[in-house]
């Protein structure tokens, strides 16, 4: 996405974009059930494919402020800040 607000003016942060991560399958029977396994090994397999790669600029830990159950799985509310350069 690129880095503008309602008023025009950018805000540092350049081209970006934001994706959740999880860990999850669906199960055909009886009936299609969407099954999500975790959260956390998703995020560390997404950060896993970016280290050692030149493209890797900072990477931190993010508190969103949301943390409980979603189907079925706690989520801690901490999500994988990644910065490419």
């Amino acid at each position: 996405m690129p880095d503008v607000d309602p008023d025009g003016l950018g805000r540092g942060y350049g081209v970006w974009s934001i994706a959740g991560a999880r860990l999850e399958s669906f199960s055909p029977q009886p009936c299609t059930i969407h099954v999500v396994y975790s959260w956390k090994v998703a995020q560390k397999l997404v950060l896993e494919a970016f280290e050692d790669q030149s493209s890797l600029g900072e990477t931190s830990e993010v508190n969103l402020g949301n943390g409980g159950y979603y189907q079925k799985r706690y989520f801690d509310g901490l999500a994988t800040h990644i910065e490419l350069l």
